[in-house]
């Protein structure tokens, strides 16, 4: 949990790869109009401005880059010296997870022993927390989020070259789901896509809990491609709960909470203030089924016409960063933590060892020295049997190892047998990707390959049977696979906007 500073203006940072956006936030007393970041904000932002990257300074140069920020700052006139950053979701590697009722630090320790295996052992250095809200009565839904440490070492760097007090590193993309979960302080469902400078990225909240955080590409994605990933990233989160209310952290489209094409499902609030077409928009929301809204950055406190850099396409999102900054502010007087995750004051971090004082010192060492004599004392009068036991402990050492080395060696023989050459199984798995064409409304849902090299491929598509044809086609040309048999084809209505949506099944052999 950050430390509350006593501070009354606070710098809301959303980094991007290019640029930040900067937000600053001061106490204003009255929640602003309409739905307000994390409950009941103090906060109002006063001013907000666009730091593109000096040429040649990027975060892997965070002393440079702090720098030419701190005169950015100086130049523009922000006072504030204390700064939440918020990081885009494509640095962060997320994982749903269920815990049981318990005390907070039973389930931090439970948490803290499973986080190591739940991730890539090939990335290291991790830096772990979850978000999501635990109850000591009934079990609870979170979201375990990871960053590779050196991403918040630049971060520290950089906002240290800046004379920047830093309070919290958080997701940005979790504040704006927790602000779209808790819109006018009840509790829903949504799906937030927003556009900020890291990309355009996916955020699942069911209340103040995040289902999922997802980087779905970069500003210019093409809307098709954006819906397929939407699709995808949603049918890996689960279901959304159908009961959103139709105006809390936007307004709906046709102000009846219901989109173009009908759909009653769960809001879609969108934060993109250029970038995205509202044709575009609407194709999002029709990929999964959801009410449009349109994210209002008066909700989040920002004043009318406040963009925070020039008004073209390449301008990312306010929305970020006038969220970290208003939520900052807001926990100042709030007695938790407002942040649903922050990766400098983790929660899942090691416990802190306390010191040892001179007096225990000095006991341990006299126990020490009574414990020491007393076993020289025995060792002299028990020197043969001693020996002895040494012997034979060491013949029985000898036996041990002597097993485990003759188990290693089955292991690895049998291991061998897999990597021997190419290995079998990627190859298939790089012949069917290669099947599977990039268009935005095919997707695989399950991919089955037994040992003997018999698989089963399954998907759904929004295109026709000509589209699965294809697939088996490309299939055949790659000469990785025999026997397909002719695709299983099941054609379901799509909602009341009309259309069909084709399940598909495909045996095949995989000869590599």
């Amino acid at each position: 949990m950050a430390q509350r500073t006593g501070q009354n203006k606070f710098l809301g940072v959303a980094i991007g790869e290019k640029s930040l956006v900067i937000a600053e936030a001061s106490r204003s007393g009255n929640a602003p109009a309409g739905s307000s970041p994390l409950g009941a904000a103090t906060g109002r932002v006063t001013q907000a401005a666009t730091f593109v990257y000096p040429a040649g300074v990027t975060l892997d140069t965070p002393e440079p880059l702090g720098s030419a920020l701190g005169a950015f700052l100086k130049e523009r006139g922000f006072a504030a010296r204390h700064v939440v950053v918020g990081v885009p979701a494509r640095w962060v590697l997320s994982k749903p997870k269920e815990v049981p009722p318990a005390d907070p630090d039973l389930i931090a320790e439970a948490l803290r022993l499973q986080v190591e295996g739940e991730f890539s052992q090939e990335l290291q250095n991790l830096v772990f927390d979850y978000a999501g809200e635990i109850s000591p009565t009934e079990p609870r839904n979170v979201l375990l989020v990871a960053i590779q440490d050196k991403y918040l070492e630049q971060i520290k760097a950089m906002t240290s070259a800046a004379k920047l007090t830093l309070s919290a590193v958080t997701p940005v993309g979790c504040v704006l789901g927790a602000a779209a979960g808790t819109a006018s302080g009840k509790s829903r469902s949504a799906l937030v896509v927003s556009v900020g400078p890291g990309g355009i990225e996916l955020i699942a909240q069911d209340g103040a809990s995040p289902r999922a955080l997802r980087h779905l590409g970069a500003a210019g994605t093409s809307a098709g491609i954006l819906a397929g990933e939407l699709r995808r990233a949603t049918f890996a989160a689960g279901k959304m709960d159908a009961s959103a209310s139709a105006n809390g952290n936007g307004s709906a489209v046709n102000g009846k909470g219901v989109n173009g094409n009908g759909h009653h499902g769960p809001a879609l609030v969108v934060w993109d203030d250029l970038t995205l077409t509202d044709p575009s928009r609407q194709a999002l929301a029709d990929a999964v089924g959801a009410r449009l809204e349109s994210g209002n950055l008066e909700t989040l406190g920002v004043p009318a016409g406040l963009t925070g850099g020039p008004r073209d396409a390449a301008s990312p999102s306010l929305a970020g960063a006038a969220a970290l900054a208003v939520a900052a502010v807001t926990e100042q007087d709030s007695s938790a933590s407002v942040w649903p995750a922050d990766f400098l004051h983790s929660r899942l971090a090691a416990p802190k060892k306390g010191g040892i004082n001179r007096k225990t010192v000095l006991i341990a060492a006299g126990v020490f020295v009574v414990l020491l004599l007393a076993v020289v004392a025995y060792l002299d009068l028990q020197s043969s049997q001693s020996r002895l036991s040494d012997l034979e402990a060491e013949q029985v050492g000898q036996k041990d190892r002597v097993k485990a080395a003759e188990a290693f060696v089955k292991r690895v023989g049998y291991a061998e047998k897999w990597h021997q050459g190419k290995p079998r199984f990627l190859t298939c798995l790089y012949g069917l990707s290669q099947a599977i064409p990039e268009d935005g409304k095919t997707y695989v849902t399950n991919i089955t390959l037994k040992e003997n090299m018999k698989g089963t491929l399954t998907g759904r598509t929004g295109g026709s049977e000509r589209d699965v044809t294809a697939i088996v086609d490309r299939m055949l040309k790659t000469k990785l696979f025999t026997g397909v048999k002719a695709p299983q084809i099941d054609k379901r209505d799509v909602g009341r906007g009309g259309g069909t949506e084709i399940a598909f099944t495909i045996e095949f052999v995989c000869v590599p």
